[in-house]
């Protein structure tokens, strides 16, 4: 008995895979309607998180509900000096398990 499903196995595996190392791959790829807009403003608003974090080596405190609404991009708590979508958020893009 051991011998058939040790066979069966080997059978249905091998023909499972049959495909497996096929792709097709194109030779070129094109990106000109790809808008970047919403992966380049959350960098903008991380970029000024670092900073304002970084801010503590000249001896200011930090307020956490700032930090709490550059997070959330809660504009009136993140005092940004950019202009950003409210749409657009760095929880949003945080899994949910570590927000």
């Amino acid at each position: 008995m051991k011998k058939i499903i040790f066979i069966f196995s080997i059978i249905l595996i091998s023909q499972s895979c049959k495909d497996c190392n096929e792709y097709d791959i194109p030779s070129t790829y094109n990106f000109e309607h790809v808008s970047y807009s919403g992966q380049t403003a959350r960098l903008d608003m991380l970029q000024e998180m670092k900073d304002y974090i970084e801010s503590t080596v000249d001896g200011n405190n930090l307020d956490a509900s700032r930090l709490i609404g550059m997070y959330n991009n809660e504009a009136n708590l993140a005092q940004w000096n950019g202009v950003y979508d409210a749409s657009k958020q760095l929880r949003g893009k945080t899994d949910a398990s570590h927000q």
